[in-house]
C-alpha cells in the first residue's frame, strides 16, 4: 500500500458496535458503507478495539 493510501485510510482496522444513541447515522449499502455523524461527545475510543492491520 502507498504512502497516499495509508494516509487517507489509515493503517488499522477496528470492530465495535455503534448504537442509536451514539449519533445519526444511515444503514449499510450493497459494500457495507455508511454515512455517520457522532453525537459531540461521543468517545468511540471506549468502544472500538483494533482487530488487524491493513
Amino acid at each position: 500500500m502507498n504512502s497516499l493510501t495509508k494516509k487517507k485510510l489509515g493503517t488499522k482496522i477496528a470492530k465495535g458496535i455503534v448504537m442509536k444513541t451514539d449519533g445519526v447515522g444511515e444503514e449499510a449499502d450493497s459494500i457495507g458503507h455508511f454515512n455517520f455523524h457522532p453525537i459531540r461527545n461521543n468517545n468511540f475510543k471506549n468502544v472500538f478495539v483494533i482487530v488487524d492491520t491493513l
